[in-house]
């Protein structure tokens, strides 16, 4: 009320006042005082609705800002990784080397190796044999001095002895005597004794993996654990 006082005792406000209502208002007079605070409120609304709606607009405005700078900022980090790219280190792929035997020069200058390739068991008549290839895969002739498969000593100085290099030779054992592996299981072992061409004596020894079947007789089901020396 004092507000509204205060503007209607302005100098030339209620002239105004009446000059307004004359021309957006229909012709409606101002005969008092009551009819201008009536015009004061009615702007005063009009003025607050449109504060109102201004703050919304500039809620907006700086919500839309926040979230265009959040973009901005992104797309520029975006680009910086695009130029500075990330080296990921390449995984180089390890060949794992399948081992052979080879020579060792330290002890050594040749090797014999041995692999079990058949095996043939005849119950009735009382006998067994292995069939398996010496092998040497050094760089010089093996020349085989002795042979042995459990008890038994096989006779190689009449049979071609010589293994050249990276050449094999097959052997047949025959285990049908009594008191041998097939009977017993004892002293499972192949003992192989061969020379370089510098007479130099060496030996490989294989111990025997067995299988006792229906029979009791002890089944040779592959060399294991060689050693040479």
């Amino acid at each position: 009320m004092l507000a509204a006082a205060a503007y209607a005792s302005s100098a030339g406000f209620l002239t105004q006042a009446q000059k307004y209502i004359n021309q957006n208002c229909s012709k409606k007079k101002l005969p008092d005082q009551t009819a201008l605070l009536c015009y004061l409120f009615e702007k005063s609304q009009e003025q607050d609705t449109n504060l109102t709606n201004a703050h919304n607009d500039i809620q907006s405005l700086k919500t839309l800002t926040a979230s265009q700078s959040s973009t901005i900022n992104q797309l520029q980090q975006e680009i910086i990784n695009l130029q500075n790219p990330t080296q990921t280190p390449t995984a180089t792929p390890t060949n794992t080397p399948t081992p052979t035997p080879t020579p060792d020069t330290s002890t050594n200058t040749i090797k014999i190796t041995a692999q079990l390739t058949g095996t043939n068991e005849d119950i009735v008549h009382g006998e067994y044999s292995l069939t398996y290839n010496l092998t040497n895969p050094s760089s010089q002739p093996a020349t085989l001095d002795g042979l042995s498969f459990s008890d038994i000593k096989y006779d190689v100085t009449s049979a071609l002895t010589q293994i050249q290099s990276g050449q094999s030779m097959q052997f047949v054992t025959d285990l049908s005597n009594p008191g041998t592996i097939w009977h017993t299981g004892t002293n499972p072992q192949l003992v192989i004794q061969y020379h370089d061409a510098q007479n130099n004596h060496f030996q490989t020894v294989y111990q025997i993996s067995l299988q006792q079947d229906a029979y009791r007789y002890y089944d040779v089901t592959g060399f294991i654990n060689p050693v040479f020396n």
